[in-house]
């Protein structure tokens, strides 16, 4: 028998994928090209979210230590962030109340790096993973501030500046420990090797990474940084699709909560790229129309 761990966050996470993408479906026949991955930012910022979230509820009880010891009633925060993911990822998937969700989203992640990751930071940056950690929870609040700058006109500048570069510094991170520790697996180099099986294992982290960390200082420069963001969302995304979802049946169910992690940060970091996108296309779109 299947045990829930592992298995309802995965099918939530699949059920939103869907619906987001048929939400999204008259935004992605008008999009020409690469930009039909920017059309399913929505979905695929979504998906993770909910599965996140659902995550936690199944969960609780194991992640509950994991909440600072001066915070009380542990298992409490678990549910109530639990609660906060799944509102967060239908929002965003159906496209309703972003105005809210998106700041209030990057808000929560901002919290989770202030107590979570930097009392730690000693500790955090001794090795690679603890640097793609350190800049990842930044990179989701970059692409969360950059979706919000499309509802808070008055700080548009702003929130799409810091947004930008926020999600830009943890793509150009992901690139250089991929460079430098091929033998892990790609997109979000974390701890896991990359299985010795799998075709061209040899050379698919560092290729992800040259990539990356391209697409990384192009997001940078204003005038080619929805080519950068595009970019390194399209590999994210990719990646999602043809090397972490095939992978899921060989993880088998006592890991597959782990399988279901990586596929969930993997899609929700191309997810916070492409939002980027988006945000500079609309913003573009809009200095245009006032210039004419």
């Amino acid at each position: 028998m299947v045990s829930d761990i592992g298995f309802w966050p995965g099918v939530a996470g699949l059920v939103v994928l869907v619906l987001g993408v048929a939400w999204a479906w008259p935004r992605l026949r008008a999009a020409r090209g690469i930009g039909k991955f920017v059309a399913l930012a929505l979905a695929f910022e979504g998906a993770p979210l909910v599965a996140f979230g659902v995550e936690h509820m199944v969960e609780g009880g194991r992640m509950a230590p994991m909440v600072p010891s001066w915070i009380p009633v542990h298992v409490f925060w678990i549910y109530f962030v639990g609660a906060a993911l799944i509102a967060a990822g239908l929002s965003f998937a159906a496209g309703r109340e972003v105005r809210w969700a998106a700041p209030l989203f990057a808000l929560m992640i901002a919290i989770f790096e202030a107590t979570l990751t930097l009392p730690s930071l000693t500790e955090v940056v001794k090795d690679h993973t603890g640097w793609v950690l350190l800049f990842r929870e930044p990179g989701f609040v970059g692409g969360a501030l950059a979706l919000a700058s499309l509802y808070w006109l008055r700080q548009r500048g702003v929130l799409l500046t810091v947004g930008r570069v926020l999600v830009a510094a943890a793509v150009i991170v992901f690139g250089v420990v991929s460079l430098r520790h091929p033998e892990v697996v790609p997109g979000i180099p974390l701890e896991k090797l990359m299985p010795a099986w799998y075709p061209g294992h040899a050379w698919l982290t560092p290729a992800c990474g040259v990539v990356l960390l391209v697409a990384g200082v192009a997001m940078l420069i204003p005038k080619w940084a929805w080519g950068g963001a595009v970019a390194a969302g399209a590999v994210m995304v990719m990646l999602t699709a043809v090397f972490y979802a095939p992978l899921l049946p060989a993880h088998g169910y006592a890991n597959l909560m782990e399988a279901v992690n990586y596929v969930g940060d993997t899609l929700l970091f191309g997810a916070t790229a492409l939002l980027v996108a988006m945000a500079i296309a609309r913003d573009s779109n809009q200095v245009e129309r006032e210039a004419q």
